[in-house]
């Protein structure tokens, strides 16, 4: 129990320590007893820490302790160690720290000295009861308004003790005065007086008031209601209001967003200065091509109301602009449309694939036949065919008179209109031009040699014109083809020469 009490006096706060008017000498006694108590005088448990209790064996103090308060149970108490041994016995006195002088009250308990003994809990506290013609007076105290503040010093004290009340204003608060029966004893929240009677004092507070100021940006953004004065506690309720082609945006303290609600409502408890934030409107101009390769767009982004807005359609190649629209509707034709913006839009852009004619035709008419003709959207593969009529071999294509290929099959990427021509040439008698180039061995079993020409270019056909082989020299290789009739073109400086070779 004894170690509890020590616990106690160290983790429980005290009012404030003095030295003891009484001083016993602890190592002249082998034992010790210890008592927790509280102190009445006349009934009345007393509340103020000038009191010092002193605990003697006959004319010798045995002990003593002051009165200190106690602030986790709320109440005063004295933590008494006696000093002694086995059947000694203990009387008790008073001294007033404040008047500085011992009490003329008189106790008629005893304790008679048990080693290690304890008296009192903190709970159940022992009554060291005092009586006596010495007065004691009642100060007492309280905050106008009980919310305001709180108040510190109440009590019982002695004619002559100094009693000091304090006062401490709330947040939100400010102190004014003390008074007593309405009458103004003291301005300042620390007082101070000699006691010499009851007394009820009031500690007055006074509201803090606090001033909200609004601002705007930019000037001609819009309008800001709702500064002035307001007391702590209250509701200030700020507005933002945007002119013509603004918005408001957020309010801000020192920078900081505070609410994004035009409406603001909060507890005033300091001075706020708040900026109200607008900007100009703002709206949103997509664009889209349809189809997305028929065309790229521009103009489409974030525009300040009432400004100019240019939408402009470049079509790839092989297409063509039709018109824009919006939400199925044509709003124009023209590639390049201008409009005032007012809200937001999502245009689309159309376009369409370009088509081109492809025309072929042989040379001559009945030398043979072409296929392929026809009409080819931009980017298509177009085929044309030459197939060769009896006693003709396919030659060339040509455009405009250029030469394009030699090859009967011809396939090409259409980007525009197109003219071309497969040449055919008859090839009975050609053998009787003036250039004599002899083939041998002919009938063949695969290789052929060429009389009469060096690096000619030499071309291979079979019955249907169609070109197996191109080489330059005087030799070529047949054995990789089938048994069967073979055409050999000679291109020359001269002219053009046919020659039938059998393979078998």
């Amino acid at each position: 129990m004894r170690r509890i009490i020590l616990l106690l006096l160290l983790v429980l706060p005290f009012g404030y320590l003095r030295a003891n008017h009484w001083n016993p000498d602890p190592y002249q006694y082998p034992d010790n007893m210890n008592v927790v108590g509280v102190i009445e005088i006349n009934g009345v448990e007393q509340a103020t820490e000038a009191l010092e209790l002193g605990a003697f064996c006959g004319e010798e103090c045995r002990g003593s302790e002051m009165l200190a308060f106690y602030g986790g149970l709320e109440r005063y108490l004295v933590f008494l160690t006696l000093y002694g041994e086995m059947g000694d016995v203990f009387t008790f006195k008073l001294y007033n720290h404040a008047s500085q002088q011992e009490l003329d009250v008189e106790s008629e308990q005893t304790i008679q000295f048990v080693a290690n003994q304890v008296l009192g809990t903190v709970i159940e506290p022992y009554v060291f009861a005092f009586s006596g013609v010495s007065l004691s007076f009642i100060i007492d105290a309280r905050a106008i308004p009980d919310t305001a503040g709180m108040v510190e010093g109440m009590g019982t004290y002695f004619a002559d003790d100094l009693c000091t009340l304090r006062a401490e204003a709330f947040e939100g608060f400010s102190f004014v005065n003390w008074t007593e029966e309405g009458i103004q004893v003291s301005t300042e929240p620390t007082y101070a007086f000699i006691v010499s009677s009851d007394r009820y004092l009031e500690a007055n507070f006074s509201i803090n008031s606090y001033e909200i100021t609004v601002e705007h940006q930019p000037e001609e953004g819009g309008i800001v209601e709702g500064g002035g004065v307001y007391d702590y506690g209250s509701t200030a309720t700020v507005t933002a209001t945007a002119n013509n082609t603004y918005y408001f945006i957020n309010w801000t303290e020192d920078e900081a967003v505070v609410s994004t609600s035009s409406i603001y409502s909060f507890l005033v408890e300091r001075d706020r200065n708040l900026v109200a934030t607008f900007a100009q409107s703002c709206y949103v101009v997509e664009v889209s091509a349809d189809p997305v390769e028929g065309g790229s767009v521009e103009g489409g982004g974030n525009y300040v109301a009432g400004t100019q807005c240019q939408l402009v359609a470049h079509p790839s190649q092989g297409f063509v602009f039709v018109n824009w629209t919006e939400n199925g509707q044509v709003v124009s034709t023209q590639q390049n449309y201008s409009f005032v913006v007012d809200d937001d839009h999502s245009f689309v852009a159309h376009f369409e694939v370009l088509y081109y004619s492809v025309l072929a035709t042989a040379m001559p008419s009945n030398g043979g036949t072409v296929e392929g003709s026809g009409t080819y959207t931009f980017g298509q593969t177009a085929t044309l065919i030459a197939y060769p009529n009896a006693y003709y071999v396919f030659q060339k294509w040509t455009e405009n008179s250029g030469y394009i290929s030699d090859n009967p099959t011809l396939s090409f990427t259409v980007t525009r209109n197109r003219y071309l021509v497969a040449h055919f040439i008859y090839y009975d008698g050609l053998e009787e031009k003036e250039l004599k180039i002899n083939v041998f061995p002919n009938p063949t079993d695969g290789i052929v040699n060429v009389e009469g020409v060096t690096k000619e270019r030499l071309s291979v056909y079979n019955l249907y014109g169609q070109l197996l082989l191109v080489k330059e020299g005087n030799q070529l290789d047949l054995s990789q083809f089938p048994d069967g009739m073979y055409f050999l073109q000679f291109q020359t400086e001269k002219g053009t020469v046919i020659k039938k070779v059998l393979k078998r």
